[in-house]
């Protein structure tokens, strides 16, 4: 059947159906298989739901108990919900469906949160360790966070309780196991239309439900969210089986052929099924076809980019589909679009309107159409990412650097700024290839299943740029040359030359600095990085990258003060000053100390050594070094290559107790 391939190929789910399923009802055609739950007749609302959910060709995602009962209205708590995110997300129980390549990515996702995990079950008596490591994996993912899990339960006067998912948690846990929309981009919509029980909402959910109601999915009940509210297991199955079984509806509508050849389609639109299809009826015969979203289609309401359920029965609309007849851009208007024309003579209109972006498509239909990808700074700060199709009037303009050129010279990456009124354009300047982009690097990551690196650099308007690293990528770092791109630091300043959107050379500049105290507030571990929050001496909070083989934050606790050791915006390494560490090796001791006179026992990396204390029955320090240590016989900026094992040394630090040298003298 086709549901039972769909589910084996997709293994994901996404932010928007989840969403849609979560906060509007849901009316579900046949059940395909024969539910046989005795609370769960056929008349039931979640029928079809529950009969797909725990049927073990979908996967078991949910089942019943041994006395054959759903209980649809039993509320999930929050170890229950997390085993079910994680069948979700790929998480497998039967080793005889696990590749050694998933056994490998659950077994050190459960290894690199085992310390947390323990530390829980430690704390509380009813900690459910048989949740452990589908709770690693989540965490592994980024789906959940440490200050997540600290919230599964909660004790007052010694009494514990486990706590169950709630609405606004269920909407935060989606956002982001949607591996298609970052949670960074999520949660930058800026605070419009709140709910009238918005001040209910928790203030670290906000923004996962703000932008959850900017995509038109999230309308609660006559104006509420009701976030508090708990979720009931029927509600999570019809949330599920929403989102994965994804068939296309019945219709009574004959919709005749689809186009397969590509194609431009005016009409207006006649409705929208599930948020996958929408009929359009065609202007020139004004029969409803339908025709299916592809994944990455960008849909324009009045100029806005939102979500199908912004779509409404009677709006103008202009799509382009693909050679699979998969709508790829939609542009829907309230009103009947006005399409400007050129002046005679080639004079543009007076009220055009410029921008600047990269070109994702390029078609010929129609004359012309052109797919940009823009961002913009909004009044409140918030960079809004937008994605429009634009039709291209015969007598553009067309030119690259100082050569006028056709439409057909238009590439996928091209820099194009471009001149425009509504969704027509009547001027396009092409930047060339080769350019410079200077601003900050603000984050490393990989682009795709192709693992290829990509660096992503802020301009100092606030726009960024991904940036992909290849082979050949020149990489200078404070004069060091021939560098990997792991080795650039996040904050660092950046002059990068680019070949469209491939870095040909990146130079960067960045300096080692010290934040002499800081109270660790969240600790945030995915896949690729780990991340700590901290409220600084004048109560900022910034949040820090840290580097895995210089410091492992599972040492760590919420609430301790620390000194962090930064190099840019990343910490290199970090010194508890109060609070007690998770697996606290070190003997470096709390004293007052101002100088030291011993022996360098080891190296630790480009910033730290080891030094046992003569003067203190040979007490260990780790010392540090920073940007401002004195090599006392130079005067000038210590180099680590003087500083060798076994050597003798008398270091003078910059405050009592910081182990930051100020000064060092080698002595032998």
């Amino acid at each position: 059947m086709k549901s039972e391939k769909r589910f084996k190929k997709k293994t994901r789910l996404t932010a928007l159906a989840l969403l849609v399923a979560m906060v509007l009802p849901a009316v579900f055609p046949a059940a395909v298989y024969a539910a046989t739950y005795r609370d769960v007749p056929p008349t039931h609302y979640a029928f079809a739901a529950v009969d797909w959910v725990s049927n073990p060709v979908n996967g078991s995602i949910m089942v019943g108990d041994a006395a054959n009962n759903f209980n649809p209205t039993k509320v999930l708590d929050k170890f229950e919900a997390a085993k079910i995110y994680a069948m979700a997300a790929g998480f497998k129980y039967s080793t005889a469906t696990i590749a050694a390549a998933e056994q490998e990515i659950f077994d050190r996702s459960y290894e690199s949160n085992r310390a947390f995990l323990d530390s829980m079950a430690g704390q509380y008596v009813r900690w459910n360790k048989t949740a452990d490591r589908e709770i690693a994996y989540l965490l592994y993912q980024g789906i959940l966070t440490t200050s997540d899990v600290t919230r599964f339960i909660t004790k007052s006067n010694n009494v514990e309780t486990i706590n169950n998912l709630t609405k606004q948690e269920a909407i935060v846990y989606v956002v982001r196991l949607d591996k298609k929309q970052s949670v960074a981009d999520a949660i930058t919509v800026p605070y419009h239309s709140p709910f009238k029980d918005d001040a209910q909402i928790n203030a670290d959910y906000k923004k996962y439900v703000y932008y959850a109601k900017e995509a038109g999915i999230a309308t609660g009940s006559d104006g509420y969210f009701n976030p508090a509210r708990n979720i009931t297991r029927a509600e999570m199955a019809q949330t599920f089986y929403s989102m994965l079984s994804n068939r296309p509806g019945s219709s009574t509508y004959s919709p005749g052929a689809v186009s397969t050849n590509g194609s431009a389609i005016y009409g207006t639109i006649d409705s929208v099924y599930m948020d996958t299809h929408v009929y359009i009826a065609s202007t020139s015969d004004n029969v409803p076809r339908i025709y299916k979203f592809a994944p990455n289609a960008v849909i324009l309401v009045d100029n806005v980019q939102r979500a199908p359920a912004f779509l409404v029965r009677g709006m103008y609309a202009t799509a382009l589909v693909n050679t699979s007849g998969e709508i790829i851009n939609l542009v829907a208007q309230t009103n009947a679009p006005v399409t400007p024309t050129p002046a005679p003579n080639g004079v543009l209109p007076s009220n055009l309107l410029e921008n600047e972006g990269y070109v994702t498509a390029v078609s010929p239909l129609s004359g012309g159409i052109v797919t940009i990808k823009t961002q913009r700074v909004r009044l409140t700060g918030e960079i809004v990412t937008d994605e429009n199709a634009y039709a291209v009037v015969a007598n553009c303009v067309i030119k690259r650097g100082e050569n006028v050129v056709t439409f057909n010279d238009i590439k996928v990456n091209d820099i194009i700024f471009f001149q425009y009124n509504g969704n027509t354009i009547y001027n396009i300047e092409l930047q060339e290839k080769n350019r410079t982009i200077f601003g900050t690097l603000s984050e490393k990551k990989f682009v795709d299943l192709t693992s290829t690196p990509v660096l992503v650099i802020e301009d100092d308007k606030r726009v960024k740029y991904e940036l992909r690293v290849s082979s050949s990528t020149i990489i200078n770092r404070n004069g060091s040359r021939n560098l990997t791109w792991d080795e650039l630091k996040i904050g660092d300043a950046i002059e990068a030359d680019c070949e469209y959107d491939t870095l040909v050379a990146v130079y960067a500049t960045g300096e080692r600095t010290t934040v002499n105290s800081a109270v660790l507030e969240e600790i945030h571990i995915t896949q690729n990085t780990q991340q700590i929050a901290v409220r600084r001496s004048d109560r900022s909070l910034t949040v820090h990258t840290v580097t895995p083989d210089t410091y492992d934050v599972h040492d760590l606790r919420i609430g301790m003060e620390l000194r962090l050791y930064m190099d840019s915006q990343e910490v290199y390494d970090i010194l508890v000053l109060s609070g007690e560490t998770a697996n606290n090796n070190s003997n470096q001791p709390q004293t007052n100390i101002l100088t030291v006179y011993g022996k360098i026992l080891s190296i630790n990396n480009s910033y730290s050594f080891v030094v046992s204390d003569f003067d203190r029955n040979n007490a260990q320090y780790t010392v540090y070094l920073s940007a401002n240590t004195i090599n006392v016989d130079t005067n000038r900026q210590i180099n680590l290559e003087v500083l060798k094992p076994g050597a003798n040394v008398y270091i003078t630090f910059t405050a009592n107790d910081s182990f930051e040298a100020k000064m060092i003298k080698v002595l032998s």
